[in-house]
C-alpha cells in the first residue's frame, strides 16, 4: 500500500474489527501517514509486483492467535509490509499440525497472556527434527522475565513486548527471516561451488518426477564424475582444488546456456538444477527434454567444457570427466531409484575406455544389484572362511625344478561354487573388504610357509599379489613383519608383486612400501 488512501483504509479496517481489548493491545502498531522511513522485508519482486510498484516477500508465514480477529489484523499488517504468503489459525491446540504440513519460514504467536497450551505448543515445535529450526516470534502482553526466558529455552528468536512498534516488528521479522535464509544456505548448499547439495537436489528430482508423471513427460539425472581430481588435490593442495571445482560448477552452467535442449526446458519455466554431490562428482537435473538423446547432446557439450584445460595460478591443469545418465520415469518412479540409476551408469562410463556418457539400462540394474550382492557376500565370507589358497608353480625351463609359487586365492561359495579373482577382486576394491581381504591374504601364505618348514618341507619362495589399497590404506609393512614373526619365516621366502596399475596410481605409496619391504 503506497498511498494515503490506501493506509486509511486499513487503519479503518483494523478499528472496525477490534475490541477495546485488542486496541490496546495493538494501538501502537499502525502505519503512520508522514513516517518517511519504511522497513522492507526481504523479497524477490515479481513483474506484476514492480507495475504495482509494490514489493513481496515469497516467504511464508504462518500466525498462531488465540483470537481470530487478532489474526486477521496481524495478516492485514504483514500483508501491507510486503508479504503475501500467510497462514493464519487461531486453533492454539492444532497449531502444531498445521506446522508440521506447511513447513512456515517463520512463526509469529500472539497470545495476549502465554498459557500451559502454549509452552505445549512451543515444546512440539522444539522436539521436532522438522519444525525446530522454524524461527518463532511472539507477540504477547506477559512481561514477567520468568516467562520471557522460560520461552527463550523453548527455542523462540524473538519475544516483543506488547504494544510494540510497526516498525520493531517489521524488522525482528526481517532480521530473522534473514537468519534462517542463511542457515538454509548453509544447509542446503555446497561451501565450495555454491551449488544446491545432494538433498535438495534430491528435493528437486522427487518434484520432476512428479511433473512428469502428472504430465506423461520425460526427463533426465547425469552424475559427472570428475577423472583423476583427487591427484589435483594431492599434488596442489585443497586450495587448488576448490578453485579447480568452482571453475567446473562455472563450466557446467556454461555449457547449459550453449545447449538448446536447456533453452526448450526453461521456455517451459521450469529450471535445471545443478548439484555437487560428493568430492569430484556433480549431478545434473534436466527436469524435461523432449527425447532421450536430448541427455546425450548435453553430455557431449559438458564433456567438452569440462576437459579444456585449467588455468589455476599460472598452472595449467587437465581433467577428464565420466557421464552416467538416467531417463525418467523408465530407469525410476522415485528420487532414490533415479540417483542411483545416473550413479550406477556413471560407474560403468568409468570402467568403459570406449564412451564419455552411458546411459543406464536394465542390463546395468541388474549388474549392480548383483554388485551389491556379491559385496555382502564378500563380508561374510571372511567371517565364514569360505576363501582357498592355492600354490601355481614356478618351473625352471633350464632345470625342470619349481623354483617358486604364486599364491592364488580363490572364492568357494556354497551356492555360486568356485568364483574368480577377476570377478570378486575389483568389487572387494571398490567396496573397502580389499583391505580385509588382503589381511587375511598374509596370514593364510605365510601360516601355510610355517607348516611346510614344520613338516620338513623344501619351500620355494613364494609370491604374493598386493593391491594398491592396501599400498595406500594400511601399513604393509607391518603387516608382513608381523606375519613373519608370527609363522618363524624370514623375509626372503615371499616375494611382494605389484600391478602396474598400483605404481601408476599411487607412485609416492608404492615406492615408500617397497623401500621399507627392502630394508
Amino acid at each position: 500500500m503506497n498511498d494515503l488512501q490506501d493506509i486509511s483504509n486499513l487503519q479503518s479496517l483494523a478499528l472496525t474489527k477490534v475490541n477495546h481489548d485488542f486496541k490496546t493491545v495493538y494501538e501502537d502498531i499502525s502505519w503512520n501517514a508522514s513516517q518517511k522511513e519504511t522497513v522492507a522485508p526481504p523479497h524477490t519482486e515479481t513483474a506484476n509486483d514492480q507495475e504495482n510498484g509494490q514489493t513481496s516477500t515469497e516467504a511464508k508465514l504462518m500466525v498462531i492467535s488465540d483470537d481470530s480477529i487478532n489474526a486477521e489484523v496481524m495478516r492485514d499488517y504483514l500483508m501491507a509490509f510486503g508479504y503475501r504468503n500467510i497462514i493464519l489459525t487461531d486453533e492454539v491446540s492444532g497449531a502444531f499440525d498445521i506446522i508440521f504440513q506447511e513447513e512456515p519460514d517463520a512463526i509469529l504467536y500472539d497470545n495476549t497472556i502465554l498459557t500451559a497450551s502454549d509452552f505445549g505448543v512451543l515444546e512440539q515445535i522444539r522436539n521436532n527434527s522438522k519444525t525446530r529450526l522454524i524461527p518463532l516470534l511472539i507477540l504477547t502482553n506477559e512481561a514477567d522475565q520468568s516467562v520471557k526466558l522460560k520461552v527463550l529455552e523453548l527455542g523462540v528468536v524473538e519475544v516483543i513486548i506488547k504494544p510494540a512498534s510497526a516498525n520493531e516488528l517489521a524488522l525482528r521479522l526481517r532480521n530473522i527471516l534473514s537468519i534462517k535464509t542463511y542457515h538454509d544456505l548453509i544447509a542446503n548448499f555446497d561451501g565450495v561451488t555454491k551449488l544446491p547439495n545432494r538433498e535438495t537436489f534430491a528435493t528437486d528430482v522427487d518434484r520432476s518426477l512428479k511433473y512428469a508423471q502428472r504430465y506423461k513427460t520425460i526427463g533426465a539425472v547425469l552424475q559427472i564424475g570428475l577423472t583423476h581430481f583427487q591427484k589435483i588435490n594431492d599434488a596442489y593442495g585443497i586450495s587448488i582444488g576448490n578453485q579447480v571445482l568452482k571453475t567446473v560448477a562455472f563450466r557446467i552452467k556454461e555449457a547449459l546456456r550453449q545447449t538448446d535442449v536447456i533453452s526448450r526446458i526453461h521456455d517451459l519455466g521450469i529450471e535445471t538444477t545443478t548439484s555437487r554431490s560428493s568430492n569430484d562428482e556433480f549431478s545434473l537435473l534436466l527436469p524435461t527434454i523432449a527425447k532421450t538423446n536430448d541427455a546425450a547432446i548435453v553430455s557431449l557439450r559438458l564433456h567438452e567444457n569440462i576437459t579444456e584445460p585449467y588455468l589455476i595460478n599460472g598452472q595449467e591443469l587437465y581433467l577428464d570427466c565420466n557421464i552416467g545418465i538416467a531417463i525418467f520415469p523408465d530407469d525410476g518412479d522415485n528420487k532414490d531409484v533415479m540417483l542411483h540409476s545416473a550413479s550406477a551408469a556413471l560407474n560403468q562410463a568409468k570402467e568403459s575406455s570406449q564412451a564419455n556418457y552411458i546411459f543406464f539400462s536394465k542390463e546395468l540394474n541388474t549388474l549392480s544389484t548383483y554388485r551389491i550382492t556379491m559385496e555382502n557376500n564378500l563380508r561374510k565370507a571372511l567371517e565364514l572362511n569360505q576363501f582357498e589358497m592355492y600354490y601355481q608353480p614356478k618351473i625352471s625351463l633350464a632345470t625342470k625344478n619349481i623354483v617358486g609359487a604364486e599364491a592364488l586365492i580363490r572364492w568357494r561359495h556354497p551356492t555360486l561354487g568356485f568364483i574368480s579373482p577377476e570377478e570378486f577382486i575389483p568389487i572387494a576394491e571398490e567396496s573397502g573388504n580389499i583391505l580385509a581381504l588382503g589381511r587375511w591374504v598374509i596370514s593364510a601364505v605365510t601360516q601355510q610357509i610355517g607348516d611346510w618348514q614344520s613338516d620338513s618341507l623344501t619351500v620355494p619362495r613364494i609370491a604374493l599379489n598386493v593391491s594398491g589399497h592396501q599400498l595406500k590404506h594400511f601399513d604393509l609393512l607391518s603387516e608382513v613383519e608381523s606375519a613373519l614373526n608370527k609363522n618363524n619365516i624370514s623375509a626372503n621366502q615371499i616375494t611382494i608383486e605389484i600391478t602396474e596399475t598400483s605404481v601408476l596410481d599411487n607412485t609416492q605409496e608404492v615406492v615408500s612400501a617397497l623401500n621399507a619391504l627392502k630394508a
